[in-house]
């Protein structure tokens, strides 16, 4: 069970994640035709609330795995601004999913583009912010030892260097646990979500830009040459 829940099932994830991205660009360029009428607004705002909060949390986390000394004075200032603003990034990020994906399962959009997994998108958003707040604050948090640190972040590294150690997640307390568990959950899930286009689909086009723009000069070079 060790080697199940914390190598077989997050290499699983990832290659969901992977197969995913492939399968949703294949079929629709993550969601390109799903704008309904009078959506376009709503999905606007949505988005844009929900890439401000993803990079506000993922710099915050960034910041506390790379100055682990952050957690060595928990009231100081530089941690209380970081605790200030990771808790900005998630109330943007819940704020921009709930506009991209309950508004259309309310209208009644057609099945094909509300599927079950767009319906668990948001709890299990929801939960996985909610999680890290969790280990941040629980009773063990602020005892002299960053438990994250030796737990989480080492076990995510591992994964990642393809050298795994379960073990690092196999002692951990349950809040630690269920946090890992339910980001391998998110990750999985990802591509076959509505909210997989918000980061997905600029990426794509600003590679298409550069693609376009790499191909003029590369043509107009050539034509120069003869």
């Amino acid at each position: 069970m060790k080697y199940f829940l914390w190598v077989v099932v997050p290499y699983s994830a990832f290659a969901l994640f992977v197969a995913g991205h492939v399968w949703r660009y294949r079929r629709d360029r993550f969601g390109s035709d799903r704008h309904p009428a009078g959506s376009r607004r709503i999905e606007g705002t949505g988005a844009t609330l929900f890439r401000t909060g993803i990079l506000l949390v993922i710099v915050t986390r960034l910041l506390v795995m790379a100055f682990p000394t952050l957690r060595s004075q928990p009231y100081g200032a530089p941690h209380m601004a970081v605790i200030a603003v990771e808790l900005l990034g998630m109330a943007l990020t819940v704020s921009g999913a709930v506009l991209l994906a309950v508004p259309h399962m309310i209208a009644g959009t057609p099945r094909r583009l509300v599927s079950p997994v767009d319906r668990l998108t948001v709890p299990v958003l929801i939960f996985t912010l909610m999680s890290g707040l969790l280990i941040q604050f629980g009773s063990n948090s602020y005892l002299g030892e960053y438990r994250t640190a030796g737990t989480l972040f080492r076990w995510f590294r591992s994964l990642l260097t393809l050298h795994p150690h379960p073990d690092y997640m196999h002692s951990a307390p349950t809040p630690y646990q269920a946090r890992g568990l339910i980001v391998m959950l998110l990750i999985a899930i990802w591509p076959y979500t509505r909210l997989s286009g918000t980061l997905a689909a600029p990426i794509i086009y600003w590679c298409g830009r550069l693609y376009r723009a790499a191909t003029r000069v590369l043509g107009s070079r050539s034509k120069t040459a003869t």
